[in-house]
C-alpha cells in the first residue's frame, strides 16, 4: 500500500481561518458588500496549496523518453480518497505535537489507506 507524505513548513504563521472573514465595499455604485476571508489568511492558504502541488506533482516526474505505466498519483489520490469530508470515512487519525517557535509551524500529513 502506498502513503503519500505531505509537508508544510516556512509559510509563516499559520493563521486561525475561524472567524477570519471580512465585508468589503466592491467599488462601483450599486455595489453590495462582500464576504471575503482576511486577505493575509488567503495569502497563507494559497502559499500551502502551491507547497502540496509542487510536492505531488515531483512526486512522478514525466519525461520525453519514458512512459509511466503505473497508475499516476493525482488517479491514486481519487481512488484512496473519500467522495466528500465525511469523517465516516475516517478510520483513524494520529496527531502528534511538537513546540517550534513562531513562524516556524507547519505540519507533516500522511494519507494511506487503512483497508
Amino acid at each position: 500500500m502506498r502513503t503519500i507524505k505531505l509537508n508544510v513548513q516556512g509559510v509563516g504563521h499559520v493563521p486561525s481561518f475561524k472567524n477570519s472573514k471580512m465585508l468589503v465595499m466592491p467599488k462601483g455604485k450599486r455595489s453590495r458588500p462582500l464576504l471575503i476571508t482576511k486577505p493575509d489568511f488567503q495569502a497563507w492558504m494559497t502559499a500551502c496549496v502551491d507547497a502540496f502541488e509542487s510536492q505531488l506533482r515531483s512526486e512522478y516526474q514525466t519525461t520525453e523518453a519514458e512512459m509511466v505505466m503505473v497508475r499516476s498519483l493525482p488517479s491514486w489520490i481519487a481512488c484512496v480518497m473519500p467522495l466528500d469530508d465525511s469523517v465516516n470515512h475516517i478510520s483513524e487519525i494520529t496527531l502528534r505535537v511538537i513546540k517550534v517557535n513562531p513562524g516556524h509551524e507547519g505540519a507533516t500529513i500522511e494519507v494511506s489507506r487503512a483497508w
